[in-house]
């Protein structure tokens, strides 16, 4: 989930016991930073921000920390706000209403997006991201309403102008910033992978393309060519996912914010004034980013449901080890490398020893917690060395490339007195023996020959008495 990775910042920097932390002085001092920015940018264009990304901040770190937690955040912000825009030039009688406003605003898209998904956000599945974007625009709309006749007065201008430039680069922040800032923490927490199985250099390429595309675009205001981004972009999205569609925007925003408020670009293009030219730019911003968002998150979902459909056909259920398919598939490339390479090859085959006895007296709930016990054991000590899975019923077998049979042996040997060891048994898990049969591979033979070997080899334990390793030379 995207927003675990904040939770665990958010944990750890939590230590000192009382209303205020470290985390809601952290989210209060970057709030303040990037406010200050936004603010001190606004003098390229007329006082409007084509972007409000400070109050992204504040709703990341309150779509994960708990509500009962959130008025230390509230402090915070709301003195870090009105500091900000005291520095950046705002009257007095503007300031303090505009920050009360800003930390309103997080925390109605906050509490909005909690009820209507009704769990942690992830989006990541399509039906969240709709309910967070459409939280995101109640929230701006509701906010704009309330700071319009504040900022009007500040800086002279129609009350409508006042409430649309509010209004449009708040949610443009909520929408582009917020759901970067939840990756980022996802990625920092180890819960998502940056590149999404795509290679650096691929993802350098294409954020390269975006930024290329974006200054040849808005760079020269000759001709109107806004459409030679949409390509690049969805190329992006499809290729890096959530990822790529939020830094590719991000991009275009930049580049775009700038030469367009310096009256370069093809915006620049169109008649009006610059407050004009960058409604016009948020206009495209948002055409071109709430449709590449969603189809990311579908992508993101599609690879989701792929990587558990993989996981399942992999891995077996009960057991955790891996499924025979996975298995027979791993010992035909493990066994033609060692072939070629001239390694050292072994397998194991092992199975619980009157299994159904088990399931007769104990139940099948029993005979389930005896193999989930047995695998696992497998996994801790043989499965250091190779490939554990699962056949069927209660038999095992185990693929150690690179040991040889005394070392394959050795390993079983010590896995049957550790399923045998009564001293340390789970609960709802009774005493059971195994039977192991351990084959090397000869050279020249095809894996399947070991495989035939080892089977023969824990038969041959099984009639010679059970709870015993049989190598076969």
């Amino acid at each position: 989930m995207l927003n675990q990775g904040f939770y665990m910042i958010e944990k750890r920097a939590v230590r000192a016991k009382g209303p205020f932390t470290t985390g809601p002085l952290v989210i209060g001092l970057a709030h303040f930073i990037v406010a200050l920015i936004n603010i001190r940018l606004t003098g390229w264009s007329v006082g409007m921000a084509t972007v409000w990304a400070a109050n992204a901040l504040v709703l990341a770190a309150l779509l994960v920390v708990p509500t009962r937690r959130w008025l230390p955040y509230v402090v915070s912000v709301w003195i870090a706000g009105f500091a900000a825009n005291l520095l950046g030039g705002y009257p007095a009688f503007a300031a303090a209403p505009f920050a009360a406003v800003n930390i309103a605003e997080a925390a109605f898209a906050a509490l909005l997006t909690r009820r209507l998904v009704g769990g942690p956000l992830q989006l990541e599945h399509p039906d969240h991201l709709l309910k967070f974007i459409a939280s995101s625009i109640a929230a701006a709309a509701c906010s704009a309403s309330l700071s319009a006749p504040f900022m009007s007065a500040a800086v002279d201008e129609a009350m409508g102008r006042s409430w649309l430039s509010w209004f449009a680069s708040d949610t443009l922040g909520l929408l582009l910033v917020t759901p970067i800032l939840l990756i980022v923490f996802a990625i920092w927490s180890g819960k998502r992978s940056f590149l999404q199985g795509r290679s650096a250099i691929e993802a350098v390429a294409l954020f390269a393309l975006v930024t290329g595309l974006s200054l040849l675009v808005f760079g020269q205001t000759r001709w109107p060519m806004l459409f030679l981004l949409l390509p690049p972009m969805l190329l992006t999205t499809f290729r890096l996912r959530s990822v790529g569609a939020t830094v590719a925007v991000v991009i275009v925003a930049c580049i775009g914010s700038y030469f367009t408020t310096i009256g370069s670009g093809p915006i620049a293009l169109m008649p009006g004034d610059v407050a004009d030219r960058i409604y016009f730019f948020q206009f495209f911003l948002a055409v071109a980013f709430l449709p590449a968002l969603p189809v990311a998150s579908v992508l993101d979902e599609r690879d989701a449901l792929a990587a558990i459909a993989e996981r399942q056909a992999s891995t077996d259920e009960l057991t955790g080890t891996a499924s025979r398919r996975m298995f027979l598939a791993r010992l035909e490339a493990a066994g033609e490398a060692a072939n070629a390479n001239g390694t050292a090859f072994s397998v194991a085959l092992f199975d619980v020893d009157h299994f159904k006895s088990v399931n007769d007296r104990f139940g099948h709930d029993v005979g389930d917690a005896v193999l989930r016990h047995v695998g696992a054991l497998a996994m801790a000590i043989v499965g250091r060395h190779g490939l554990v899975g699962r056949l069927g019923g209660e038999e095992f077998a185990v693929l150690m490339p690179g040991r040889s049979l005394d070392q394959a042996a050795g390993l079983c040997e010590a896995l049957r007195k550790a399923c045998s060891d009564t001293d340390d048994m789970p609960d709802g898990v009774v005493p059971v023996t195994i039977s192991v049969g351990v084959a090397a591979l000869a050279r020249g033979r095809v894996p399947a020959d070991v495989l035939k070997a080892a089977d023969a080899a824990m038969y041959l334990a099984k009639s010679s008495g059970r709870d015993r390793v049989q190598i076969v030379r």
